[in-house]
């Protein structure tokens, strides 16, 4: 039995540089550009959605449909794509913004940023750490979370977490070294193991020190 040699010519010659897990474009870089480039297109949709039904709906119901179709591609996989360039992320924001703009009824270019809280949603900054802290406690254990404690002899309340130096810009962007980042930001000394318990005290956390 011979095996057929194959010319080069009739190999595969270029090597395809990203590919789509779960739903998120993952690129060699891993800068989430093209994922950033296919959820705009998917929030524009959205955006235009909730433009034609403005006309005949009160605000509640236009915040009702932007939980229901803006909001889900908005927060998918955030976690992760949240780590993107502030330039990238800021293309998010914008349209973010002219969401919250349809809700409101004010014309384009208005400041709506003061309607983000008013109308208690999370913009994109905040968002992006509500749920990435939301994943971390989720990801480890309370008995794992405990191992990486300092307890300190005079002061019990003041813990903070462990955290080995990143050998690079990735390190720096993963759940755990960002995670802890975080978590020794807002919830140090507080951690009791109750995942739920936090979801309403982080969120306050985040918006007063986004106000500061």
């Amino acid at each position: 039995m011979t095996t057929e040699i194959l010319p080069l010519t009739a190999y595969p010659t270029e090597i395809n540089m990203e590919t789509k897990f779960l739903g998120i474009v993952i690129d060699s870089n891993i800068n989430f550009k093209s994922h950033l480039k296919s959820l705009c297109k998917k929030l524009n949709l959205n955006l235009l959605m909730l433009r034609a039904m403005r006309p005949f709906l009160d605000n509640k119901s236009m915040v009702d449909l932007y939980y229901t179709f803006f909001y889900p591609h908005l927060i998918y996989g955030i976690e992760f794509w949240g780590h993107a360039s502030k330039t990238d992320l800021k293309k998010i924001l914008v349209l973010q913004k002219a969401a919250l703009r349809v809700l409101v009824y004010v014309k384009p270019g208005k400041h709506v940023t003061s309607f983000f809280s008013k109308l208690k949603i999370m913009p994109l900054k905040i968002l992006f750490e509500f749920r990435l802290l939301k994943l971390l406690l989720k990801t480890y254990s309370h008995e794992e979370i405990s191992k990486l404690m300092l307890n300190h002899e005079y002061n019990i309340r003041n813990k903070t977490l462990t955290l080995k130096k990143a050998n690079n810009n990735r390190d720096q962007r993963s759940l755990f070294c960002s995670g802890i980042k975080l978590y020794n930001r807002f919830l140090s000394g507080d951690w009791t193991g109750s995942v739920g318990g936090f979801s309403e005290g982080l969120a306050g956390r985040l918006w007063a020190h986004a106000r500061q």
